[in-house]
């Protein structure tokens, strides 16, 4: 089932964690049309002091928007990015991103 016109606006996303792999703040599969917009999302995927929950782990992020999304449907814009453990964003289904403020993350947006 897909998911078609998704709105997250104006939302505090913080601390999303656990001990096993895949740790992200938004996870996102299998939609269409989603704007992400005017949030703060910060220091998701890791918690330090808690094992397998590295700073820097690469299956960490911010947001991760997972490639069996419609292709460049997605919209990023007018976010305050900040302490992701691997990503601020991954955006592999593509799509836009402006006016977001990304600081802290490793690597803060990669499509």
């Amino acid at each position: 089932m897909v998911i078609n016109n998704l709105t997250i606006r104006r939302c505090i996303i913080t601390d999303a964690y656990r001990e096993e792999t895949h740790r992200q703040g938004i996870f996102i599969n299998d939609s269409e049309h989603v704007l992400i917009e005017e949030n703060v999302i910060d220091y998701n995927g890791w918690r330090e002091g808690m094992a397998h929950t590295t700073r820097e782990s690469l299956l960490g992020h911010n947001i991760y928007a997972q490639y069996q999304n419609g292709p460049g449907t997605f919209t990023i814009r007018n976010n305050i990015i900040t302490r992701g453990s691997s990503h601020g964003v991954q955006l592999r289904s593509g799509g836009t991103m402006n006016g977001n403020y990304f600081a802290r993350n490793p690597l803060h947006s990669f499509n």
